[in-house]
């Protein structure tokens, strides 16, 4: 577990003690364990039991109960105060907006117990006379509750690889399974999975029920070509049962989205490929990422589809945070694990100084982290380290430094950080705006969204992509699983402007890194050409095109 994790994990106990009214203070030390668990250079689970209940910057309630929560994952009080709470009151704690006073509040004075009946309770406009709550606030829980309903039993891609990988490889060696193949949205690398699926050959099926049942999984339907399980409330596990005969044809039914089949004209059941399945239908073979029933199909008939990035491909990271501001590890430790990776360079992007609350950098520290890189530059050496900044898109647009700190810089990522409840106009002014200074290379995470968690501000793509066409800015491709913002469906149209693609894992550790994964299975869902991807450019083509870049904005 990081050491995050294990915040979060005591962060829970202080809110249920808010919840249940227990004393404010002791609450509190338990809601600040994530910051101070971020701040600590080792990983809790490193250390022995001695280092741990000895740790000099932890207080001893905590300390006491992480050996306990890293061998199991819980702690004594916290698995009581949880049997003393009703579900649904956990439920709402992931409603934006509601922390545990206010879901106090509504238990204790309108006997709320889970989301629906809060959602019940909006309709009826029973929050507007409750203290805390408004007209207002009502409003937006309502679209809170809405927003999280629809999303109900969806997983990110990320979160599920885990779990899936270990089915897969528990599947596979089951003595009555001779071939298993990923199907469905996650073999198309979908960002937002609602149920994981694979298709079999299975030559014993009722072995195959009575191996799934001891993993503790029940079956929720079965037919003789299909079982479905429920992993999770409301997400299903799917075995497609197939024979040696039909496999293609069944793992091509099962993976293709339903636009994609709909414009394929004939599916023989016993085919042997599924390469042979799109030559029956007269088109070039059609990667399963890009089945989505957009343009592939119209692709496919012209000839065969250009390869798309792959991860391989990536020469090197932008936009990463280090202990500088809000990073988990030192420049150092970012790049020589870039190093290790085969990588050629990085970009450091810590916060700017509004970023107050991330530990943005004053102007005094930007010039102290320039002479680290300098150092680090000559030790490192041919890995280059580039002096970059994520600077806040402020109110008005502007950005966070002066102009002759700007110009400094190697590269500026431009991104929205706070004020982000805009209606569409005020958005794209106030982007249009930071898009426009010239000192501005990158425009961050574009909407802002969290998947499965917040929608992000509204902006018209087309005319936010025609701006940044206009004025040479590259567009991110946010590789944090939580974001993957720019929005995979609209790179496309990007290309067609001749706007460039940075694929960023906007890394605030060493693991984070490691995201660039995620963003490059979108990127290849969007066909996207390492060409037209900023970071695949070998670290002389990487400089060069950022020496141009200012010569033609006149910098």
């Amino acid at each position: 577990m990081e050491n995050l994790e294990i915040g979060e994990i005591f962060a829970l106990y202080g809110k249920l003690l808010e919840l249940h009214g227990e004393n404010e203070f002791r609450a509190a030390n338990y809601l600040n364990a994530p910051f101070k668990f971020k701040k600590l250079s080792e990983r809790l689970a490193d250390l022995n039991e001695e280092q741990i209940l000895s740790h000099p910057a932890l207080s001893k309630s905590l300390v006491s109960k992480i050996p306990e929560v890293l061998h199991r994952g819980s702690f004594t009080e916290l698995d009581e105060i949880i049997s003393q709470t009703p579900s649904g009151l956990i439920e709402l704690m992931s409603v934006r907006g509601l922390g545990a006073k206010k879901i106090r509040e509504l238990w204790t004075k309108l006997g709320i117990e889970s989301p629906g009946e809060l959602l019940y309770a909006c309709k009826e406009n029973r929050l507007i006379s409750l203290k805390g709550f408004g007209e207002k606030s009502q409003q937006n829980i309502v679209k809170e509750l809405e927003f999280r309903e629809l999303n109900l039993g969806k997983i990110l891609f990320s979160a599920l690889q885990p779990t899936a990988a270990q089915l897969f490889d528990f599947i596979s060696n089951l003595a009555c399974i001779s071939r298993v193949e990923y199907s469905g949205a996650y073999r198309r690398l979908c960002e937002i999975i609602s149920k994981l699926e694979f298709v079999v050959v299975c030559n014993n099926l009722e072995q195959l029920k009575q191996e799934l049942s001891g993993l503790g999984l029940q079956i929720k339907e079965e037919s003789p070509s299909q079982l479905n399980y429920e992993l999770k409330p409301g997400f299903e596990f799917v075995l497609h049962i197939a024979n040696a005969n039909n496999f293609a044809s069944t793992l091509f039914r099962t993976s293709a989205s339903a636009a994609h089949l709909s414009k394929i004209t004939m599916i023989r059941e016993h085919a042997s490929t599924e390469e042979e399945i799109y030559q029956e239908n007269g088109l070039h073979f059609i990667r399963p990422e890009l089945r989505e029933g957009l343009n592939e199909i119209e692709l496919a008939r012209q000839g065969i589809i250009p390869e798309a990035v792959s991860y391989s491909d990536v020469k090197g990271v932008l936009h990463n945070h280090t202990l500088w501001s809000d990073g988990r590890n030192t420049v150092r430790e970012m790049a020589e694990f870039c190093i290790a990776k085969g990588w050629e360079y990085i970009a450091i992007c810590d916060h700017s100084q509004t970023a107050a609350y991330a530990g943005g950098l004053s102007i005094d520290r930007v010039l102290q982290q320039f002479n680290e890189i300098d150092k680090l530059n000559v030790e490192l050496a041919p890995f280059k380290i580039f002096k970059g900044i994520e600077s806040d898109i402020l109110g008005d647009g502007s950005l966070d430094y002066p102009t002759e700190i700007l110009a400094q810089f190697d590269l500026v990522v431009a991104s929205v950080h706070s004020n982000l409840n805009m209606d569409e106009e005020r958005a794209m002014q106030r982007l249009t705006a930071a898009i426009e200074n010239p000192y501005t290379t990158i425009l961050g995470h574009p909407t802002g969204r969290l998947l499965l968690s917040r929608k992000g501000y509204p902006v018209n793509h087309k005319e936010l992509i025609d701006i940044c066409a206009a004025n040479q800015v590259v567009i991110e491709l946010n590789a944090n699983p939580h974001r993957l913002d720019i929005d995979w469906r609209w790179i496309a149209y990007a290309v067609t402007k001749g706007v460039k693609i940075s694929i960023n894992p906007d890394a605030h550790n060493l693991k984070g890194l490691l995201d660039m994964q995620f963003g490059v299975n979108v990127a290849r869902k969007a066909n996207l050409q390492k060409d037209f991807v900023l970071n695949a450019l070998p670290l002389n083509e990487f400089e060069r095109f950022l020496k141009d870049l200012r010569q033609s904005k006149g910098l």
